[in-house]
């Protein structure tokens, strides 16, 4: 169908430690509720903005992929580009 817009990305990522950093950052923002301990925060801000502002790997990440290596898992490659769900699906009908 010629006109649609594909999130197919040539790019790979590791899918383990995509997972292993969003569960750390999730835990880093539970750990913010739980103390409201503000450094927790800023570190979460700065590592979201380096991996949405810049071209280099946000400290999360590098810590994932290295957690990941470290228990000795091979790297389960997956596309880098987004994931539709059926509910993304249903509301790009609207």
């Amino acid at each position: 169908m010629p006109g649609l817009i594909c999130p197919i990305s040539a790019e790979t990522i590791d899918k383990r430690a995509s997972r292993l950093c969003a569960t750390l950052t999730a835990l880093l923002l539970v750990g913010y509720a739980v103390t409201g301990a503000w450094p927790i925060l800023i570190a979460v801000v700065v590592d979201y903005s380096l991996r949405v502002l810049t071209p280099y790997r946000a400290p999360l990440s590098i810590l994932s992929g290295w957690l990941v290596r470290l228990t000795g898992f091979a790297p389960k490659r997956m596309n880098k580009g987004r994931r539709s769900s059926g509910g993304g699906s249903v509301t790009s009908w609207l």
